[in-house]
């Protein structure tokens, strides 16, 4: 079995930045509550994507 992968900076960043929030876990929240939080924040991580070349 491999080791953990190492996060690159920017998600490191994003990770801390999770933590010190201090939002409790989805898992320890109501299935109504969790939900909640889980729309209110879903677009926060979403990131640009990368033009690609066309094949």
């Amino acid at each position: 079995m491999r080791g953990t992968p190492a996060l690159t900076p920017k998600m490191a960043s994003v990770v801390e930045r999770m933590a010190r929030a201090g939002h409790p876990p989805l898992n320890a929240l109501t299935r109504a509550e969790a939900k909640a939080a889980y729309d209110k924040g879903a677009g926060v991580l979403e990131v640009p994507k990368a033009a690609l070349p066309r094949v």
